[in-house]
């Protein structure tokens, strides 16, 4: 496009898409899978941050009754709803 310039491409920060109080290191092992595609919610946020796929390996760190705080392969904490995982 004419008369158009593009910013410089830069690649953000871990940080920038995941607060560090929701990052841990990666589990070494799983205890739980996700039976149906279920939201996701970072820190104390009430706004789903995106949805967990049906088959995805977690590990339980908290069952808090209606959801529970789990890590994903990546590392990254999440509370999601319990009555979506099922123990390994």
């Amino acid at each position: 496009m004419k008369g158009f310039k593009r910013p410089p491409v830069r690649e953000l920060s871990q940080d920038a898409l995941v607060p560090e109080s929701s990052r841990s290191e990666p589990p070494e092992r799983f205890t739980h899978e996700v039976v149906t595609r279920q939201p996701f919610y970072l820190g104390d946020s009430s706004t789903p941050a995106g949805d967990l796929a049906e088959g995805t390996l977690v590990a339980l760190e908290r069952d808090h009754g209606d959801f529970s705080t789990v890590l994903e392969r990546r590392g990254v904490r999440v509370r999601t709803p319990s009555a979506g995982l099922r123990k390994l």
